[in-house]
């Protein structure tokens, strides 16, 4: 018996492996926003998700010192919020 190749279903896949990607990304970007301490707000309003390629998304923070605050410094403890929410996200 041949094995014959169905691009629907490919395609099919790759679509619902695509949303299942951004559904997570978004989860894990509105849990960074909760955890992310605020003083100015800076932090927790350039918190966004970005489609990089097919089932590929990124979550990022725009700004400089976001790192300083997630694993601190020698003067500031760390208040980690990225790797916290990654952690809830895909633990459920």
């Amino acid at each position: 018996m041949a094995f014959t190749a169905n691009p629907s279903l490919a395609i099919e896949i790759q679509r619902a492996s695509d949303d299942a990607t951004a559904r997570v990304a978004r989860q894990v970007e509105a849990r960074a926003a909760q955890l992310c301490p605020v003083d100015t707000g800076e932090m927790v309003k350039t918190i966004h998700t970005r489609r990089v390629s097919d089932a590929h998304y990124e979550v990022s923070v725009g700004t400089d010192h976001w790192p300083f605050v997630e694993y601190g410094t020698r003067y500031q403890r760390a208040q980690p919020f990225m790797r916290p929410s990654l952690t809830a996200v895909t633990l459920r």
